[in-house]
């Protein structure tokens, strides 16, 4: 049990970056531009823009979930809290030594706080694709971490 808790606490932090590609009843240089604009609003920069190749590239720090933090210090004092009562069981003459492993349990949270924030480097290109009704399609292939695409993606629905 405790093997699984350390590997999913040392998981939390794992880089997820993913690609979509995405098809948008626009122009080009509009749908460039909206995207930019949407990553702006979430605290992204732009670090380079072609216009030319429609290619861009965007920075911004990832910041570690308050909520995550606690809730994993939460799992390692449970984790820790059945181990050290195992631990007792197995050793009744050091019944009182276990329970301080309990005292580990704010590691978990602070490798989590530390290792989580992080500079994240969006990018994407936007080209034509042809439509089937003569519309015009914009192609769009993004490579970012997995929470901003579902938070794109929600962002598109809305609109």
């Amino acid at each position: 049990m405790m093997v699984g808790l350390f590997f999913f606490i040392r998981a939390s932090t794992k880089d997820r970056t993913e690609s979509l590609t995405l098809h948008r009843p626009d122009t080009p240089a509009t749908v460039r531009q909206q995207l930019i604009q949407h990553f702006e609003e979430r605290a992204y920069t732009v670090q380079t823009n072609d216009p030319s190749s429609n290619q861009v590239e965007l920075q911004g720090i990832v910041r570690p979930s308050l909520f995550l933090a606690i809730f994993l210090t939460t799992l390692a004092l449970i984790g820790l809290l059945c181990l050290a009562l195992v631990l007792a069981s197995l050793f009744p003459g050091l019944d009182l030594v276990f329970p301080g492993l309990i005292g580990l349990s704010p590691v978990a949270g602070l490798y989590y706080w530390q290792r989580a924030r992080r500079e994240e480097t969006i990018k994407f290109q936007v080209s034509p694709a042809v439509g089937a009704a003569k519309v015009e399609l914009s192609q769009v292939v993004i490579t970012a971490h997995r929470d901003e695409l579902i938070a794109l993606q929600q962002a598109l629905k809305t609109q």
